[in-house]
C-alpha cells in the first residue's frame, strides 16, 4: 500500500473515531441535562399538571387490549376532554404490588414525576402477600436517591441498538419484544419435574393445569388470576428459569417441550385424547399402569395425564377411583401427586369440603406452589374456610408425616386474613403514603376496586374517612352500572377489567381528580 493511501486511511479512521467521541459527548451532555432537570422538576416537560396513578395490576392494565386501554390512558383522554391541556397522566402501576410495595416505590416516583395529584388503587394483594407494616424510617430519602449520581454508560451503543430494534420491528413500543426479556421468550410449553407451563401468544397461560393470563414487564412475569403472582424470569440457553416466592424452592428451571407432544391440562392431553386406546378406562387398567410406574418412576407424570384423560370417558365414581389409585401409587413427595390432589379437591368440594381443603393444602406441601392453595381458598367463602381450616390440617397430618403445621396455618391466614389485619396494614401504609405525597406538595386520592373486594374496599373507605383523603369509589360506581350491564362487558374472566371497564374506572377517578383540583 502506498504512503498516500495509508495516510488517507489513518485520516479516515481518525475522523470516524473523533466523530463518534464528539457524538457520544453530545449524548452525555444531553442526558445529564435531562437527568438533572427531570429528577428535580418531574417528568412533565410542559406546563401541564402531572397526575401519577400508582397501584397494582388494575392500574397497570391487566386484562386490557393494550397499554392505551389501561385506566391511566383512559383517564388522560377523559381529562383532555374536560380540561384540555391541563393534565399529564403517568401510569406508575405494576402488577402484584401491595400497599407496602407502593409506598416503597413512591419516594422515587414523587422525585421523578413531581405530580400534582397521586391516585392510589392498592390493597388487594395485601390479602395474599401479607406485607409487614412499613415505616418512614424504612424508606430511602430523596437525598439518598440523588446521591446515586448521574449514571454513566455508553449511550451511542444504546441509541444504535434501539434504532436497529425499531428497524427489525421489535423495538420499544411493540407488544411482544423479542429476546430474553420479552414475551416471545416465554411462548410455548415448558416442563420440569415439579411443574408444566404453557404460554400462548394471546396472553393466556396454563400453569399446573390451571388456566389464567400472563403479562411481561421487562424481565418480570406476572401470572394473573384470583391471586396474581409476580416472578423473575431469564433464558439460559434452552432453559427457562423462574425465580420468586411463587415457585418451589424459589428457583425453577424448565425445559422446552417438543410442540408435537406439548400438553394442555385444561383440554385433556393431546397424545392421550388423540389415542383413545391409551385412556385408562377402568380401575384395573389404572392398577396395571401402577406396576409400570413402579418399574419406571420417571413416568410418574402418566398418573396425572391419565387422570385428566379418564375424566373424558369415566363416570365420576370411576374417575375418583382413578385419582385415588394414583395417589396411593405415587410417593408422598412426588411432584405429580400435587396435580392429582388438586383434581381430588375439585371432585370432593361439593360434599366433603374439609377433604377438598386438605387436598389443596397437601398439594402446596408437595410442589411448593403456595399461590395455588391461597388462590383456591380466596375464591371460597371466608367463613367456610375458617371453619374447615383446623380439621383440614388434621387430615393432612394424618395422611403424611413431618407436616409443617405453621406453614399450613400461614397459608390459611394469607388467604382469608382478618378484616382487622388487612385494615390495620392498609391504614398504616395509606397514612405513610399521604405523608409522602403531602411532603411533595401533591394531593392524594384513594380508589376502591371495580371488582368488588368487600374486605379490601371497606378498609380503603375506612382509611379515606379517618385520614380525610378524597375517595374515588369505583366499587360503588360499578354496582350502580351492573344492573344494566353484563359482567362480561366490564370484566375479563380473571376479574380484571375489559377496555370498557377501565374506561368506567377512569371516569370515576376523573370526577374526583377534577373535584380536588377545584378545591
Amino acid at each position: 500500500m502506498r504512503p498516500t493511501s495509508r495516510r488517507r486511511l489513518r485520516a479516515l479512521a481518525f475522523g470516524v473515531v473523533t466523530g463518534l467521541l464528539v457524538f457520544e459527548l453530545v449524548l452525555q451532555v444531553a442526558a445529564l441535562v435531562l437527568w438533572s432537570t427531570g429528577s428535580r422538576e418531574g417528568g412533565s416537560v410542559d406546563d401541564r399538571r402531572t397526575v401519577l396513578c400508582v397501584g397494582d395490576s388494575f392500574t397497570y392494565g391487566l386484562g386490557a387490549s393494550g397499554p392505551d386501554a389501561a385506566y391511566p390512558a383512559e383517564l388522560q383522554r377523559v381529562l383532555d376532554a374536560r380540561a384540555p391541556g391541563t393534565y399529564h397522566v403517568v401510569n406508575g402501576g405494576r402488577s402484584g404490588r401491595s400497599t407496602r410495595d407502593v409506598a416503597q416505590e413512591l419516594v422515587r416516583q414523587l422525585d421523578e414525576f413531581d405530580p400534582a395529584v397521586v391516585v392510589v388503587l392498592a390493597g388487594y394483594n395485601d390479602r395474599w402477600k401479607n406485607p409487614g407494616l412499613l415505616t418512614r424510617e424504612d424508606l430511602p430519602s430523596t437525598e439518598s436517591l440523588r446521591e446515586r449520581g448521574f449514571p454513566l454508560r455508553w449511550r451511542t451503543g444504546a441509541l444504535l441498538s434501539r434504532l436497529l430494534g425499531a428497524l427489525v420491528g421489535d423495538g420499544p413500543g411493540t407488544a411482544a419484544p423479542a429476546g430474553p426479556t420479552g414475551r416471545k421468550a416465554l411462548l410455548g410449553a415448558w416442563r420440569s419435574p415439579q411443574l408444566e407451563v404453557t404460554f400462548r401468544a394471546d396472553g393466556t397461560c396454563i400453569v399446573g393445569g390451571v388456566r389464567g393470563s400472563f403479562e411481561v414487564d421487562g424481565s418480570r412475569l406476572v401470572l394473573g388470576g384470583a391471586s396474581p403472582v409476580e416472578l423473575d424470569f431469564t433464558r439460559r440457553g434452552a432453559l427457562l428459569v423462574l425465580e420468586g416466592a411463587g415457585v418451589p424452592g424459589g428457583h425453577l428451571e424448565l425445559e422446552p417441550v417438543d410442540p408435537s407432544t406439548a400438553t394442555d391440562s385444561s383440554e385433556g392431553f393431546r397424545e392421550l385424547a388423540d389415542d383413545p386406546s391409551r385412556h385408562f378406562r377402568s380401575v384395573d387398567q389404572v392398577r396395571a399402569a401402577c406396576a409400570r410406574l413402579r418399574a419406571d418412576p420417571a413416568e410418574s407424570a402418566e398418573w396425572y395425564l391419565g387422570a385428566v384423560a379418564a375424566a373424558q370417558g369415566l363416570g365420576t365414581e370411576e374417575f375418583a377411583a382413578t385419582v385415588d389409585a394414583g395417589l396411593r401409587a405415587l410417593d408422598p413427595d412426588d411432584p405429580w401427586r400435587a396435580g392429582l390432589l388438586r383434581i381430588r379437591a375439585g371432585l370432593t368440594e361439593a360434599h366433603e369440603f374439609e377433604e377438598a381443603m386438605a387436598a389443596t393444602l397437601e398439594a402446596a406441601l408437595v410442589d411448593g406452589q403456595d399461590f395455588a392453595a391461597v388462590g383456591w381458598m380466596q375464591a371460597r367463602d371466608p367463613e367456610r374456610i375458617a371453619a374447615a381450616a383446623e380439621p383440614a390440617i388434621a387430615r393432612v397430618m394424618a395422611a403424611r408425616g413431618g407436616v409443617d403445621v405453621e406453614r399450613l396455618r400461614g397459608l390459611v391466614r394469607r388467604a382469608s386474613g382478618t378484616e382487622q389485619e388487612v385494615g390495620r396494614v392498609l391504614l398504616g401504609h395509606v397514612a405513610l403514603i399521604r405523608e409522602l405525597v403531602e411532603d411533595a406538595g401533591a394531593v392524594l386520592v384513594l380508589a376502591t376496586y371495580p371488582e368488588r373486594e368487600p374486605v379490601v374496599d371497606e378498609a380503603i373507605r375506612t382509611a379515606a374517612q379517618r385520614l380525610e383523603v378524597p375517595l374515588a369509589d369505583a366499587a360503588a360506581r360499578f354496582d350502580e352500572v351492573l344492573p344494566d350491564t353484563t359482567r362480561e362487558q366490564l370484566f375479563v374472566a380473571d376479574g380484571h377489567c375489559t377496555d370498557a371497564g377501565y374506561a368506567l374506572l377512569a371516569t370515576t377517578v376523573a370526577d374526583r381528580v377534577l373535584e380536588v383540583a377545584r378545591d
